[in-house]
């Protein structure tokens, strides 16, 4: 069986829809909550964030999803 590579074809629009993170809004001190985030390992846009902005930012466990802070 040969995958063959097709070309021209458009991606879909996504049905779940990304969130928008107020990333560059934050101050040193603000947070968010992500309720959607199952466990901290498993939320890593704090990450891009960082390399994006700049900024430096910590997450945590919280009752209910993951927290996270800017630190710097």
């Amino acid at each position: 069986m040969t995958i063959e590579v097709e070309k021209g074809v458009p991606i879909p629009e996504s049905k779940q829809g990304m969130p928008t993170y107020p990333w560059k809004e934050m101050e040193v001190g603000d947070s968010i909550f992500v309720p959607w985030a199952k466990s901290v390992s498993s939320f890593s846009a704090h990450w891009y964030a960082q390399k994006s902005t700049g900024k430096k930012f910590i997450k945590r466990a919280v009752d209910g999803g993951v927290r996270v802070w800017r630190i710097k």
